[in-house]
């Protein structure tokens, strides 16, 4: 790994699947891994928004990194970024809007009005461009963006259940309506729209930005769940914990992945497998996202306190 502390400048030049997060974590060194190298740049929302043949320059200029993006095509303006190195200024990151589209309730959630069936085919799916008629509150009268929520699944373990999982599916946008039912047009998609969908007109779709912190743990955690149900556990899944704020965890919490079997409890000394991000926790359980791992990882892991 390449210390910017030794060249003072490096100069990357994109390649395909190449992201300015993925990019940090090969040359800059900080005691907090890349969520905390974000912190306090607001004007980064999308770190993939760079392209193949641009060239990001990294300098050391002081306490300071600067971060210019060159692009490849003249045309496109170049963009600097000034990142802090200094610890006491990195308290917070900026998630992608694919992970805050992610909701996680304690409860089962009720919105304004669900979807009844897609106007523009005989299919029960609807997706961008398709109209679709949706079963609204009499006193509701909703206008511009109206998200469209799908209801995922139910995390359970041992016979309880933890939290409800759902997932901001579309938007659409009123276009008649008729007593209680309303019709919109999708204008943007995830994934398709089906009868039962919600209307979930308050919900706002923007970056998240958390508070990072680093809690001490009294008590190992387990993974209960993994979003989308994959096999194994890697970077960028999002993973669901039992440890939540009756626990001492806050949204922003960053935990350890460890091996079952490799430490006895908090602070054990055991080999740090992976790395964790808390996106959104609740009273006995949290949603977290994986931001490193050594190995891919089974569901046989327990979580407990971050080691930089």
């Amino acid at each position: 790994m390449t210390s910017l502390a030794e060249t003072k400048e490096v100069v990357h030049v994109v390649k395909k699947g190449d992201t300015l997060w993925g990019i940090s974590g090969t040359y800059l060194n900080t005691p907090l891994s890349w969520p905390l190298l974000w912190s306090r740049n607001k004007e980064i929302t999308n770190p993939h928004l760079i392209y193949p043949g641009d060239k990001v320059i990294i300098r050391w200029i002081g306490n300071n990194v600067v971060v210019k993006v060159v692009p490849k095509e003249k045309a496109r303006p170049v963009k600097t970024i000034k990142l802090s190195k200094s610890p006491e200024h990195m308290n917070s990151v900026i998630i992608s809007p694919e992970y805050s589209g992610l909701i996680y309730t304690s409860k089962p959630i009720t919105c304004q009005g669900s979807i009844l069936k897609n106007e523009d085919g005989p299919g029960e799916f609807a997706t961008l461009g398709d109209t679709v008629s949706i079963k609204i509150k009499p006193e509701i009268h909703p206008t511009g963006r109206l998200p469209i929520v799908s209801r995922e699944s139910a995390i359970k373990a041992g016979g309880i259940i933890y939290g409800y999982v759902y997932r901001i599916a579309a938007l659409a946008r009123p276009v008649s309506r008729v007593d209680n039912m309303l019709h919109a047009k999708i204008m943007y998609s995830v994934k398709e729209v089906t009868k039962g969908d919600l209307l979930c007109k308050d919900l706002d779709i923007k970056p998240l930005t958390l508070a990072v912190s680093r809690p001490k743990l009294k008590a190992m955690g387990h993974i209960i769940g993994i979003y989308g149900e994959t096999a194994e556990i890697g970077p960028l899944n999002v993973v669901f914990i039992d440890l939540g704020k009756k626990h001492g965890l806050k949204d922003g919490s960053l935990l350890g992945i460890y091996k079952a079997g490799s430490l006895s409890g908090p602070g054990s000394g055991g080999i740090q497998e992976g790395k964790l991000l808390v996106l959104k926790v609740l009273g006995e359980s949290s949603m977290a996202l994986v931001f490193e791992s050594k190995v891919p990882l089974g569901r046989d892991v327990l979580v407990g306190d971050f080691k930089p």
